[in-house]
């Protein structure tokens, strides 16, 4: 199925909520709380993390600190520019 036109540049439509930090880490936060309660004693180091829709890697780049690997994908080219200029 091909992509919608909004797929590829979602991150100029949200506003910039997509690119402020503060935010975003809030959201990884959760996020690791949540992986951490699911998956009990498992050590997060030992795992590695796809995030599919990663957008501009703000979560991915705080979520590398607590995962052997962090992989982000998403298909808004501005965004994966962004986190590849920001976190690479």
């Amino acid at each position: 199925m091909p992509a919608r036109g909004y797929q590829h540049n979602f991150s100029r439509m949200v506003d910039g909520a997509m690119y402020k930090h503060q935010g975003r880490e809030r959201k990884a936060k959760t996020i690791l709380a949540v992986m951490q309660d699911f998956l009990g004693q498992t050590p997060l180091p030992s795992l590695s993390l796809l995030d599919v829709g990663s957008s501009t890697g703000i979560i991915d780049n705080f979520l590398a600190d607590y995962f052997l690997k962090v992989t982000g994908i998403d298909i808004d080219k501005e965004a994966i520019q962004y986190a590849q200029k920001t976190f690479i």
